[in-house]
């Protein structure tokens, strides 16, 4: 047993799996509880009591409850930015302490000295996003990291808008739907889906590029500019079909030559207009 700055400090065992979203441990310590034998596990037991006094004017006879742990409240007082209590397991050692005199209330926090006994849980570190001295720190008011292997499999690390951020940031990892998400809160976001498997990418307007499979598709709802200073080559094993509601240009400051190997028609509803200072027809094919 310790004491500094009058708290007094022990060392005990876990002896049942921390429950989850608890920050309470079923904790037995040799220095609290130095007369219990057998296995380490938590039980409880009502024994009968009868007190005497010399004038039987004060006498008493009822139960209590005797049990083998003492349940301490998870408090950590390092700078790690731990939000949550870790998922100790049984057996695991962890230090418990109290404050001055007082017998009804006991902390406890991890050792790290039996690490081989923790299995899956929920790691999660924050820091404030506010000014405020009063909140409780959650998904809206903090930046976090949280890895999570007992819950779920998954790794989320987000920004917040509690100190008038315009947007947050969240980056997703989630190996049961087998995905990865980047993107703020306003609907702009790349979503990777390695099931499909496809990769998309979409801004807040709805405009969108998916690859899926073996399929690329794009949305734009405004324009679409293209600029490149080289060349462009473009190899396709079907067929191209170009739909347009307005009108079609092509203007090129060189040559513009259209080959095919079979016939080449042009249809409309109004008329076909050529117009050049010279126009010239002539009967042969592509090798004449």
């Amino acid at each position: 047993m310790a004491s500094l700055n009058n708290e007094q400090h022990f060392f005990g065992y876990a002896v049942c799996d921390k429950e989850n979203n608890s920050r309470e441990l079923k904790v037995y310590s040799t220095d609290l509880l130095p007369l219990h034998s057998g296995a380490l596990k938590a039980t409880e037991a009502t024994v009968a009591i009868k007190t005497k006094s010399g004038s039987g004017a004060n006498d008493y006879q009822g139960e209590v409850c005797e049990s083998n742990y003492i349940t301490c409240t998870y408090r950590d007082d390092s700078s790690n930015h731990t939000m949550n209590p870790p998922d100790v397991r049984a057996g695991e050692q962890v230090e418990i302490y109290k404050l001055a005199d007082n017998e009804q209330q006991y902390y406890w926090k991890p050792c790290a000295r039996t690490e081989g006994n923790r299995r899956t849980e929920t790691h999660r570190i924050a820091i404030s996003d506010t000014c405020s001295n009063d909140a409780e720190l959650g998904n809206d008011n903090s930046y976090y990291i949280q890895m999570d292997t007992r819950r779920s499999h998954s790794i989320v690390i987000s920004t917040n808008q509690g100190d008038g951020e315009a947007f947050k940031y969240k980056l997703s990892i989630d190996a049961d739907k087998n995905q990865i998400y980047l993107g703020d809160d306003k609907g702009t976001g790349v979503l990777i889906d390695s099931n499909t498997p496809s990769v998309t990418i979409r801004n807040s307007t709805g405009s969108t590029i998916q690859v899926t499979d073996g399929n690329m598709d794009m949305t734009c709802n405004g324009s679409q500019n293209v600029y490149i200073k080289g060349d462009i080559s473009q190899t396709v094993d079907g067929d191209i079909s170009l739909t347009c509601e307005g009108n079609v240009r092509l203007r090129c400051k060189g040559d513009a030559t259209v080959i095919s190997n079979g016939a080449i028609t042009l249809k409309s509803n109004t008329a076909i207009n050529l117009s050049a200072p010279v126009v010239s027809v002539s009967k042969g094919g592509i090798d004449s």
